[in-house]
């Protein structure tokens, strides 16, 4: 289990995360036009979904 949540292993992907926030909200409200606390609800959702993905990818096939 140590493993799995390893300092550099999530650091990484919170960084990633944040970063997939900001372009998701951006993209959605520019993109779509959409209302922007819609974007919003949107970009935390989705990305959050997206960063348990990447970390168990993280893990299973690190990219060091």
């Amino acid at each position: 289990m140590t493993k799995l949540i390893s300092k550099y292993n999530l650091s990484i992907t919170i960084f990633y995360t944040i970063g997939h926030f900001i372009l998701a909200v951006l993209c959605n409200y520019f993109i779509t036009g959409a209302d922007m606390k819609l974007a919003t609800v949107d970009a935390i959702v989705e990305p959050l979904i997206n960063a348990v993905w990447f970390h168990l990818l993280n893990y299973f096939y690190p990219f060091k």
